[in-house]
This record gives structure tokens, C-alpha cells and sequence, in this order.
């Protein structure tokens, strides 16, 4: 209430102030309704025809008047006496020599640089889009989309076969140094030597401690079972973060995101080697040793027909 009755005061005796101008009264020193000027209740008494609306231009040239009145006072009289303007040197344009030319001309090189940093990542990227790992990079997302759960890996062999398949040529498109997989020609000599196997796999998610094979029980070496639990977290893990790169994916981030999905594969693959090479040593040794009754009874047969013939 005291702040709405402070600012109608102060609208009243700027209007009366105008209205004095204008009608050629000259005004005296302190007239001029300053809201510390007068008392609170003088101001709030104010003649209804001195609240009457007053033209713009006229009441901006009362303004002005009031401000340049005698005595040379401000708005607020004596209490805030207007200070002369101070004159102001004119500003000294910036240094022209030696130093700043050379500060201009490295600025300029650095904008030049940028901007053609700009031009060739767009390049780049215009040129990924069309290029072979991107179509395998998308191609596997949309494989990683589609792909069943674990649990169910073992009844669809063709989404997860296709996903293993697409993960080795990613691999080789950005440029993965795979390790050999030489190792596989002792135990079959029809097996494929690159890339990965979907037998691996499932042997990887299915792998049991113990098995039973002609009434004989084998156990499986912690060695093994350590590096299957690896390799299962290894490929749910390189499974999230290839979709996360995937769409992440822009022409800003293009070497970064390829620089991620290397490591994560290159992590995968050193991986698979590690549950493969003992996994298929020790399961050949197992099949071996089970199997080991039939081979001799095989060759006792075949000692006897020799000798009855």
C-alpha cells in the first residue's frame, strides 16, 4: 500500500509539474515532486485535474524542462544537484603494428583451419555412409535388434550364427588384427579357420560342469568354466555397447565411435580365443577318454578277424 501511494504521488506532481511548465509559470527550486521532497501525505492530496492525461511529446519536453531548470538542480532539487557532463577523450584506435597484425593473421588461420576441419569431417562422414562398414556396422544393429535372448540360443542357430558371422567382418572392415584360429585344424580337419563359430558359442552358454558318456563321469577344469562365465560377459557386454555406439553415431563423433567399437572387438576376440583353445582341448580329451572302450573293442574285433582269417 505504501509503495502503490509513493508512485501515485510521484505520477501526481509530475503531472502538476508539466501543467505549470505549459501554462508558462516558472518553477521554483524544489517544486519538482521528488518522492523524498514532500511529505507522504501533502503528495497524496493532489488536485484531481493535475492526474488529467498529458500528450507524449509534451509531457517528454516538460521533462526535459524541469530537469534543465534554474539554478541548474535536477529532478530532486537541491537534494540531488546535477552534475556537468565530463568530457570524454576520444577512444585511441588499437595498435597497428607489428604484433597485432601477426595476432590478427594467427587469428585468422586458426578460424581458416577450423572451418576447413569442419569441411573435411563432413566429408568424411558423407564418404563413411557409403563405404562397407557402415552398411555392416547397420546391418548388425539390425541383427542386435532382432536377436533373441540367450536362453533361447540354442533354438535359433540362424539369428545368432548371422550375428557372429556379421561381428567377425565389422571386425575386418575397421581394421581388427583377429587372432589366428589355426588351433581348430587338430580337432577336425572340415572346420572353419576364421571368424567365429556358433557351436563356440552355445558351448559357451550351455557348458556344464560334469558330464556322463558310457556310465563314466568327466569333470570340466575351472579353467574352462572361469573363461566360459568370461566370455558370456564379454559378448552381453560388447553387445550393449555396440548399440550404444551405433547410435551414437554422428559426423562429429565418427572417429571417436570407430575408435570404441576397435577396442571392444579386438576385447572380444582375444576373449573367444582365450574359452576356445582350452574349451576345445579339454573336450576332445573328454570325448577321447569316453570313447576309449569302443576304440578297443573295435581293435579286438578287427585282431580276430585277422586271425581267423
Amino acid at each position: 500500500r505504501r509503495a502503490r501511494g509513493r508512485l501515485a504521488a510521484y505520477a501526481a506532481g509530475r503531472a502538476s509539474a508539466a501543467h505549470a511548465v505549459m501554462a508558462g509559470s516558472p518553477l521554483r527550486r524544489g517544486e519538482v515532486s521528488h518522492r523524498h521532497s514532500r511529505p507522504h501525505r501533502e503528495r497524496s492530496q493532489a488536485a484531481p485535474e493535475a492526474l488529467a492525461p498529458v500528450p507524449r511529446q509534451r509531457r517528454r519536453q516538460a521533462s526535459l524542462e524541469v530537469d534543465s531548470g534554474e539554478g541548474g538542480a535536477g529532478r530532486g532539487g537541491d537534494r540531488h544537484p546535477r552534475r556537468p557532463a565530463a568530457s570524454v577523450p576520444p577512444r585511441k584506435p588499437p595498435p597497428c603494428g607489428e604484433g597485432a597484425a601477426a595476432a590478427w593473421a594467427a587469428g585468422t588461420l586458426r578460424a581458416s583451419a577450423r572451418t576447413a576441419r569442419r569441411g573435411d569431417a563432413e566429408a568424411r562422414w558423407q564418404e563413411y555412409l557409403r563405404g562397407d562398414e557402415y552398411v555392416t556396422f547397420s546391418a548388425l544393429a539390425t541383427a542386435l535388434e532382432n536377436l533373441p535372448p540367450t536362453a533361447e540360443l540354442a533354438e535359433n542357430r540362424w539369428e545368432f550364427e548371422l550375428f557372429v558371422h556379421l561381428l567377425h567382418r565389422l571386425g575386418v572392415a575397421i581394421g581388427v588384427d583377429h587372432a589366428s584360429k589355426a588351433y581348430r585344424s587338430h580337432y577336425s580337419p572340415d572346420v572353419q579357420l576364421t571368424g567365429y563359430l556358433y557351436s563356440t558359442l552355445l558351448t559357451a552358454f550351455t557348458l556344464l560342469p560334469s558330464y556322463t558318456l558310457n556310465g563314466q563321469e568327466f569333470y570340466v577344469s575351472d579353467t574352462v568354466l572361469d573363461q566360459c562365465r568370461s566370455l558370456q560377459s564379454v559378448f552381453l557386454e560388447t553387445c550393449q555397447g555396440l548399440k550404444r555406439h551405433f547410435d551414437s553415431l554422428q559426423a562429429y563423433t565418427l572417429e571417436h565411435v570407430r575408435s570404441d567399437v576397435r577396442r571392444s572387438l579386438v576385447y572380444f576376440d582375444k576373449s573367444w580365443c582365450r574359452f576356445e583353445m582350452p574349451a576345445l582341448e579339454e573336450i576332445e580329451a573328454i570325448h577321447r577318454q569316453a570313447c576309449r572302450p569302443l576304440l578297443e573293442a573295435i581293435e579286438v574285433e578287427r585282431a580276430l578277424s585277422e586271425f581267423e582269417g
